[in-house]
């Protein structure tokens, strides 16, 4: 509930201008909770970005980190171990391997999915196709907004 009431106190400060909430809530529960503030103002729009639970795998297992700089690449090999951008060697962060994608995949669809049927129910759910470009998923969310 801590979650809970400093996301309330964060909305109620800026009435005004409207908000958006990344990565929250997560589950039906975290949604409930906020909505069963008089204060707070249901959001008009939620929305999911869709993406095949393949390609995640695939973006899992080919994403690196530059040694060096931090820059996150995505190698189209697992032999490349140079970062494209600064030539600097190439590491795949501890929690990139298919295992334990696969759990927390699990456990967002167990948690999420009922989320995201609560926002269909209410008819304010964007589904945006994930495996677009990063432009091409911004356009379609932008043109949802005047």
């Amino acid at each position: 509930m801590l979650i809970i009431a400093l996301v309330q106190a964060l909305l109620e400060k800026h009435t005004e201008s409207g908000w958006l909430l990344e990565g929250f809530p997560r589950t039906l529960a975290q949604a409930q909770a906020l909505e069963s503030d008089p204060a707070f103002q249901a959001p008009t729009l939620a929305i999911a970005l869709d993406v095949p639970k393949v390609e995640l795998e695939n973006r899992i297992v080919s994403r690196r980190k530059c040694s060096e700089y931090g820059v996150t690449v995505s190698v189209s090999s697992v032999d490349e171990k140079n970062c494209p951008e600064y030539n600097e060697i190439l590491e795949a962060r501890a929690d990139d391997d298919l295992e334990n994608f696969r759990t927390r995949y699990a456990n967002y669809s167990e948690l999420t999915q009922p989320l995201f049927d609560y926002y269909v129910a209410q008819d304010n759910l964007l589904a945006v196709n994930g495996s677009q470009s990063a432009d091409e998923v911004f356009t379609v969310i932008e043109n949802h907004f005047p």
